[in-house]
């Protein structure tokens, strides 16, 4: 994450590109689909986490390999100031930090299914799940995540029962 792409004041971060490893190299490119393209609201408590790493490490350097993206500090850096490859944290963090939490096998891009499974048990509009992960349409959204989506139904009669019985 660039710090360019990141709006502490306003809670916000905008997705502008996605990192790729390959042969050993972090390159940037676009993301996968236009719809990939946003700016997403963050939380104070991300806000928070984030406002305190800047404080104590600072925005990265700019690595002199990277020349197609913002000249933007990266937000997290390695060691030696260049962006984080993701072969050295899932061996140097991400693994440690699943054991002690939740267990393996855990992937890195569990995590985006844990926010989308969560953001549905708490009652998010299908629509805003869709904006929030980049996806193109909806029917995709609806097929990865579509059997977390039970319940509704159930709520749904229950609301149209009560609005038939007020109205009698």
């Amino acid at each position: 994450m660039r710090l360019a792409n990141l709006d502490l004041r306003n809670g916000r971060i905008t997705i502008t590109h996605r990192v790729v490893e390959q042969a050993g190299f972090t390159t940037y490119g676009p993301p996968k689909t236009a719809a990939a393209r946003r700016t997403l609201r963050i939380g104070r408590v991300l806000v928070s986490i984030l406002t305190e790493h800047l404080d104590e490490y600072g925005p990265g350097s700019n690595v002199s390999h990277i020349t197609h993206v913002t000249e933007s500090p990266l937000v997290f850096t390695s060691s030696r100031g260049g962006p984080v490859r993701l072969t050295n944290l899932r061996r140097r963090q991400w693994r440690q930090a699943v054991e002690v939490s939740v267990g393996a096998p855990m992937r890195i891009h569990d995590l985006r299914h844990t926010h989308a499974a969560l953001s549905i048990a708490e009652g998010v509009q299908p629509k805003v799940l869709q904006e929030r992960l980049g996806h193109r349409n909806i029917t995709t959204t609806y097929n990865i995540y579509g059997h977390l989506f039970h319940g509704y139904d159930d709520e749904l009669v229950d609301a149209l029962d009560d609005t038939f019985t007020a109205s009698i």
